[in-house]
């Protein structure tokens, strides 16, 4: 036996890559754009392409992973949904079927309207939006080619994850990650979310059984709403989620969801299979980002705050500091610049760079005006040095500029752990910084999480390498806390 994993480089492909791993089963795979353990890049919208592959490589199983999943996506573009959920599978159906391998289809419990749970295999289908209606034309391609097995699962999800972002189950997640919005989440529809490694071994069944026709596969035990996944996740890292309100009727978006999609099949025994508790599955994929309560572990956790519009407002300082440089060399130098300085380390092109430099600093301590904490920062550094918490200041800001700010702000005097601009070679968004402060800092021994706040996407960048439990004060794009101010940090 050998597997085809066409689109492993998705959550059920790279799943299975390591199944099939562990479990020594020979597979060769296939990605569009992101490879995966040595997969090949395959043009699935070619016959000739893809029969080549499968000649040359003879597998005697494929498992059709490719999907355009995003329901609101799939609403908005039925051309391109299509393309993706219908034609390649076809594609796959016909020449797996020419070729003699075994084709496993997986499809989906959107093929149903939530009516008229339960649902068995040969319960009547009526799906609502575009994903279900592609997935079910998919099916029905599928079985005309004869001798495939398909089947369908409800959300699934994982705790090996490139971002949060990659399933309906840890994107909840981000909603409650950002505690500088109020937000409504779904408590209407219900949901029975499936862990992938659990579903994995079904399908590793079904292959050594050679399956054939429509099979469903579901988590008997569990039932909840987006809403209850949303405390889950705030109760396990301990966040409040009073900025998540339910919605209790039926939900607005692009794509009709349908109420209840509870799946059934008699055709095997359900309860012969493992099932990760939702529960465990959720904390499992969001440990990254949990740490013990600051002020109730003060010997377990070391915190890496960053300065300049983290703790202090001095961003409009270090901006105006710059022009006045720039444009003392007959330069000009906007806001465009100074991001891409602060996001990405990048200065604009220019002679006497360092000499600008050198100015800029000297402009910037020369302003004799009032520099403020942004909001609850004072507060939060009070409570870290009464309590006695291990953390350190790490910033791109020079020395002399650190000194001046002390004296703007006395409360920085009784910090004692910095990493300031000199201390490293590479500031950030390298990593460098935040390496050198993990080093000189973080008690091992006593088993500390790392802690950090940064308020840039290039400071995110360059402490992402020690830790990946970052708060961000703003909004961030990125898989970390938001906080509008400290007040929010526990």
């Amino acid at each position: 036996m050998k597997v085809l994993i066409a689109g492993v480089s998705g959550l059920l492909g790279r799943c299975l890559s390591d199944l099939f791993d562990k479990e020594h089963i020979a597979y060769v795979s296939t990605h569009n754009t992101r490879p995966f353990k040595g997969s090949h890049r395959v043009s699935y919208e070619s016959d000739t392409d893809l029969e080549a592959f499968i000649k040359k490589e003879k597998p005697t199983v494929c498992v059709n992973c490719i999907v355009q999943r995003l329901t609101d996506v799939c609403e908005k573009d039925w051309i391109q949904t299509k393309k993706v959920n219908v034609d390649i599978a076809d594609r796959v159906a016909r020449i797996c079927a020419k070729n003699n391998v075994h084709l496993v289809h997986i499809s989906t419990d959107y093929v149903f309207d939530g009516s008229h749970a339960p649902y068995s295999p040969e319960s009547e289908v009526n799906p609502l939006q575009n994903y279900g209606i592609s997935k079910l034309i998919a099916e029905k391609r599928v079985l005309a080619c004869g001798g495939a097995q398909i089947i369908r699962v409800p959300v699934l999800y994982c705790d090996t994850l490139e971002n949060l972002e990659e399933n309906a189950v840890t994107v909840i997640g981000k909603k409650v990650l950002n505690l500088t919005v109020q937000t409504k989440e779904d408590n209407w529809s219900v949901r029975r979310p499936v862990f992938i490694p659990d579903f994995c071994h079904f399908i590793l069944n079904s292959i050594k059984e050679k399956r054939k026709g429509i099979y469903h596969f579901y988590n008997p035990r569990d039932k909840t709403t987006k809403y209850q996944m949303a405390l889950m996740i705030a109760n396990y890292l301990g966040i409040p989620a009073d900025h998540i309100q339910p919605q209790n009727s039926f939900p607005v978006g692009d794509a009709a969801r349908p109420y209840d999609t509870q799946l059934m099949d008699n055709k095997y025994d359900i309860n012969a299979y493992k099932f990760t508790p939702l529960e465990e599955g959720i904390q499992r994929a969001f440990k990254h980002l949990w740490h013990p309560p600051i002020f109730e572990n003060p010997s377990k956790v070391c915190l890496l705050l960053d300065l300049d519009g983290t703790l202090i407002d001095t961003e409009d300082l270090h901006f105006h500091a710059y022009k006045g440089a720039f444009a003392n060399w007959g330069y000009t130098f906007d806001e465009d610049d100074f991001q891409k300085l602060i996001q990405h380390g990048e200065y604009p092109r220019c002679q006497n760079i360092d000499a600008i430099r050198d100015y800029k600093n000297r402009n910037l301590r020369a302003f004799h005006g009032t520099i403020n904490w942004i909001r609850g920062a004072d507060e939060f550094l009070e409570k870290l040095l009464s309590a006695g918490i291990n953390f350190a200041i790490v910033t791109n800001t020079g020395k002399e500029n650190v000194e001046f700010f002390k004296q703007k702000l006395p409360l920085l005097q009784r910090v004692k752990q910095w990493i300031t601009r000199e201390d490293t070679q590479l500031g950030k968004p390298h990593s460098q910084p935040y390496e050198e402060a993990k080093n000189r800092f973080w008690k091992e021994a006593q088993a500390q999480t790392i802690i950090g706040f940064e308020n840039t996407l290039g400071g995110l960048r360059s402490l992402e390498k020690v830790t990946r439990c970052i708060y961000y004060v703003g909004v961030s794009k990125e898989d970390v806390y938001m906080i509008n101010d400290f007040s929010q940090v526990k």
